[in-house]
């Protein structure tokens, strides 16, 4: 469990951030309760937790008409990816 009189989260970062210089980490803090990480959102209650699916601000929730002139396999790909995103 994160202790923050214990454990600096900035020098954690700092180690991280110095293992190689093509990888930067970054750390990301609660605001009003609230963490996103990956696609998830992460809500603290006094009573629980919550979790939803997390939407950046530029998210469209559109995909290719099937009566579109793509390629059948970028639709089928389509498809593919809602079904495998539902399975996980």
């Amino acid at each position: 469990m994160f202790d923050s009189t214990h454990t600096n989260i900035h020098e954690i970062l700092q180690d991280f951030n110095g293992l190689h210089p093509k990888l930067q980490f970054r750390a990301e803090t609660e605001k009003d309760h609230t963490l996103n990480y990956l696609d998830i959102t992460m809500l603290r209650k006094p009573a629980g937790s919550k979790t939803s699916i997390y939407r950046k601000p530029t998210f469209m929730d559109t995909i290719i008409p099937y009566t579109s002139n793509h390629p059948a396999q970028h639709k089928h790909a389509t498809v593919r990816f809602l079904f495998n995103r539902l399975d996980s």
